[in-house]
C-alpha cells in the first residue's frame, strides 16, 4: 500500500484493491493470485488511467466459491483416524 493511501483514513473498507492487496486479502502471493486471474478462477481487474483495480467484493466472492479441502483424515488412499490399516502384501504370504 502506497504511503499517501496509508495515511488518508477511510470510514469504509476500500472497493478496489491493487494486486498485491487483492492477494494479500485472501492469503496469497501476488504471482499466485495473478496465475488464478488467467486460470480464470479469480475475477480479472477494473482498468482505471492504466492502472489495475480488483473488486474487492469480486475477489471475495471468487474466493467463496473455491471448494473447502477435505480433512486430512478423509483423503482417498491416506490412512487416518477413521480408515483402517491397510492390509498387508505379506499377510497371507507363505513362507
Amino acid at each position: 500500500m502506497s504511503r499517501a493511501r496509508a495515511s488518508i483514513r477511510c470510514p469504509r473498507e476500500p472497493l478496489g484493491l491493487s494486486l498485491e492487496e487483492a492477494a494479500t486479502y485472501i492469503g496469497l502471493s501476488a504471482s499466485l493470485f495473478e496465475r488464478l486471474v488467467r486460470d480464470g478462477k479469480m475475477p480479472f481487474p477494473r482498468q482505471f488511467a492504466g492502472r489495475k483495480v480488483w473488486d474487492a467484493d469480486e475477489v471475495a466472492a471468487a474466493f467463496r466459491r473455491v471448494p473447502h479441502a477435505p480433512p486430512p483424515d478423509l483423503r482417498p488412499g491416506v490412512v487416518g483416524m477413521h480408515d483402517e490399516e491397510p492390509e498387508s502384501p505379506w499377510a497371507n504370504a507363505r513362507l
